[in-house]
């Protein structure tokens, strides 16, 4: 997912990720994403959780810096008794 600049701060990307996992709760799906460092906070804030992340340096092909993914897990909620 990603937002354009002159949207971004704005709650479109935490909207739009929390339909889904509302979406996924109802059927009881378990969700996985791999996230930008930029996103990964917003990704927490809908209670997924960090499984592991992993860091790839590019260097000997002309990258600068390293790239990074994080993997996410989020399991559905339950339903309120």
């Amino acid at each position: 997912m990603a937002v354009k600049p002159e949207f971004q701060r704005q709650g479109v990307a935490s909207l739009l990720i929390k339909t889904g996992c509302e979406i996924a709760d109802r059927y009881h799906i378990k969700m996985y994403v791999i996230a930008s460092p930029a996103g990964l906070k917003v990704y927490e804030g809908q209670g997924f959780k960090l499984v592991e992340t992993v860091s790839t340096d590019y260097s000997q092909f002309g990258g600068v810096e390293p790239y990074v993914h994080h993997f996410l897990v989020r399991q559905p909620l339950s339903p309120e008794i």
